[in-house]
């Protein structure tokens, strides 16, 4: 397994000790299913497979909400219009996501730490490039 892969896949978590994840997140889970039947109650929350199915569905999202930008030959309504309608969904879906970066960045580090990026750069090989730009080159040749 790659690093990438051992992270996608959640296998981080499955390598963790339980009670080090994030007892915030673990309440949140159970107060979500207040109300099940109790056969299905468990002691233990399946993080790593919460996190695969987080992961996924936001990263299908982010490409969902990001449209190219750019200019276009010519200006045609119909074309504008359609912009227009899915402009205004992705504006809600990225207004509506925050829950869910909550919750993976909880998976991730249940402490929340905060490493400056000089930190990373430095101490961490971390890329200094404008990840930003690096987005924009990929949405504009991909959709």
């Amino acid at each position: 397994m790659t690093e990438l892969e051992y992270f996608v896949e959640g296998e981080f978590i499955r390598d963790r000790p339980y009670e080090k994840n994030s007892q915030e997140l673990i309440s949140k889970a159970i107060e979500s299913a207040k109300g099940i039947p109790p056969a299905f109650e468990r002691e233990e929350i399946s993080i790593g497979w919460m996190f695969n199915s987080l992961l996924h569905y936001r990263i299908g999202i982010d490409g969902f909400t990001h449209r190219a930008g750019g200019f276009q030959e010519g200006f045609e309504i119909g074309r504008h219009y359609a912009g227009v309608l899915q402009t205004k969904i992705s504006v809600i879906l990225k207004e509506n996501i925050g829950e869910i970066d909550r919750t993976l960045c909880l998976i991730i580090d249940p402490l929340e730490r905060d490493i400056a990026k000089e930190d990373l750069v430095s101490k961490y090989n971390y890329p200094d490039v404008d990840l930003n730009a690096i987005d924009m080159d990929y949405y504009s040749d991909n959709y």
